[in-house]
């Protein structure tokens, strides 16, 4: 893979994405998930148009969670994102049949469940990045969203793990060191078309 394109064209193109169905991160071991019923994330396209470089193809500035809980428990779930600390899209592979691999790279979120007496962080693993890969579907047609989707476990190449999981949580929730594997599909609006060759 050498170079990306990507339609609509221009400089600094805002792109907002909102989930369809429940968005699910699950731990590994122990089953628990956190489910959250809406998911709005903002960000934008540095530059559209071809030719482009695939790191770095987009980036988020904002995530917002709603409607969550783990175990049937309210949860709030924050990510750590912002415009100076964005989370960056990157290109994986080349793209067939309209689907585009690619990764979310600095996936950071705090999750807390205070009817478990739950607090814990989502990233990556150890001192690593953390990592989302998910699978970009081009829009239909004219006006039509496209999707990121996020695919179901087996995840390959996510590395998101639990840290800094609180004394007071259950173990048979969560502890340290657990992997998430993350599910859920996302509109993104302007739709696009991506093309990496």
């Amino acid at each position: 893979m050498t170079s990306v394109d990507i339609d609509p064209t221009g400089s600094n193109i805002s792109i907002t994405a909102t989930n369809v169905g429940n968005v699910i991160g699950a731990n590994d071991r122990t089953g628990a998930a956190l489910v959250c019923t809406s998911l709005v994330a903002q960000g934008e396209i540095p530059s559209g148009g071809p030719g482009l470089s695939p790191t770095g193809i987009a980036k988020v500035t904002s995530v917002t969670f709603s409607g969550c809980t783990v175990l049937g428990n309210p949860a709030v779930a924050t990510a750590n994102v912002s415009a100076a600390n964005p989370w960056m899209l990157d290109v994986t592979d080349v793209t067939s049949g309209g689907e585009t691999p690619g990764q979310l790279r600095g996936v950071d979120i705090h999750i807390s469940v205070p009817a478990l007496g739950c607090e814990s962080d989502a990233n990556g693993a150890g001192t690593a990045v953390g990592i989302l890969p998910g699978i970009h579907v081009d829009r239909s047609g004219p006006g039509a969203p496209s999707q990121l989707k996020l695919p179901p476990p087996p995840n390959q190449g996510d590395n998101i793990e639990l840290e800094n999981v609180n004394d007071d949580c259950p173990d048979d929730i969560a502890a340290d060191g657990d992997s998430v594997s993350v599910a859920g599909n996302l509109e993104i609006t302007p739709g696009l078309t991506v093309l990496a060759t």
